[in-house]
């Protein structure tokens, strides 16, 4: 009985020494796998498919109008590093920026995964150094905090780029680059920035006490498309500062959060002096088929615009010349 006993611990230590040297194995394999596809990689897809993502192969050429208009990104990223690396491979063009800000309460197994695809990237793509990470909590300045980063850090990498759209992990774009260059064109110099004065939660806006510029108050969605001057202007306008000083002053004496991301963009652009392009909020798992066949549709939007030099069929580029805010220069 007693060397019956004996051998249960003894057992017991040689399973975890059999787990640990499992484990250890797993993650040298893991390791030189990710080394054999970033050194042998043609594409980013490819680099991506190696490391075992179902990314689609996206057939494009890149016009002389897309390259003179750069695009830069910001994204967004909590959870699901999969989705997204997809999103950025269906967005990637060689000649523009790519900023993506890791939530700091991110796991450091997300960090690390999310980083490890970036490096199927060229250097356009970007991450929010760790020490200017933000702890993000939804419907709290920290929520607009690193758009901001990410458009500081947007501003020193390029001089070149055109307009800047802010994205999360979680979005997948209906249009193809050169759809969304040429919208942005027709948009005749303005912003895509939607705002409304009526439905607004008067709770989440400073109150006229303590509005020191006479702003009016605007309510808007959190995604943008704006121009490279309006992100500079945003970031070094003395009034731009203060009415985000005034956003941060109303959120400490409220006990419910205000939304800052919802109010900022669209009251910035949306008061004087100030100089629907993606499919929001895809979850893994809810309809992971509906998200696949986008890509599909997305890749063969590129291939026909490299086999036909022209547009899809179903692009209307129109459409954005007659909306209001092409006329109104907003």
């Amino acid at each position: 009985m007693f060397q019956f006993r004996m051998r249960i611990p003894l057992i017991s230590l040689c399973v975890v020494i059999l787990i640990v040297v499992c484990i250890t194995f797993h993650r040298r394999r893991s390791l030189f796998d990710a080394q054999v596809c970033l050194g042998a990689r043609k594409s980013p897809t490819d680099c991506l498919q190696c490391l075992g993502l179902p990314v689609q192969s996206y057939n494009y050429t890149v016009t002389s109008d897309e390259r003179e208009f750069p695009l830069a990104y910001s994204i967004l990223v909590y959870a699901n590093p999969e989705r997204a690396a997809r999103l950025v491979a269906a967005i990637y063009r060689p000649h523009n920026f790519y900023c993506i800000h890791v939530d700091r309460k991110s796991s450091l197994g997300i960090v690390d995964l999310i980083k490890l695809y970036g490096q199927c990237f060229d250097s356009n793509v970007f991450f929010v150094p760790d020490e200017q990470r933000t702890a993000v909590r939804w419907g709290y300045f920290s929520v607009l905090e690193p758009e901001l980063t990410c458009t500081r850090l947007l501003l020193q990498r390029s001089g070149k780029w055109k307009y800047w759209i802010n994205l999360t992990g979680q979005e997948f774009p209906l249009r193809t680059n050169r759809e969304l260059v040429l919208a942005l064109k027709a948009l005749n110099g303005t912003n895509m920035v939607q705002a409304t004065y009526k439905n607004r939660n008067i709770q989440r806006i400073p109150p006229r006490s303590a509005n020191s510029q006479n702003i009016v108050w605007y309510k808007g969605q959190v995604h943008v498309a704006v121009r490279r001057e309006f992100v500079d202007y945003m970031l070094n306008e003395d009034k731009a500062i203060r009415l985000l000083d005034e956003l941060k002053e109303h959120e400490s004496r409220e006990t419910s959060h205000i939304n800052p991301d919802e109010t900022f963009f669209a009251t910035l652009n949306h008061n004087p002096d100030s100089p629907a392009f993606f499919a929001n909020k895809f979850i893994p798992q809810v309809e992971p088929t509906a998200y696949a066949a986008m890509e599909l549709w997305l890749a063969l939007k590129c291939s026909y615009e490299s086999s036909h030099q022209a547009p899809h069929p179903t692009f209307d580029q129109d459409y954005y010349a007659r909306k209001p805010i092409a006329w109104d220069h907003l």
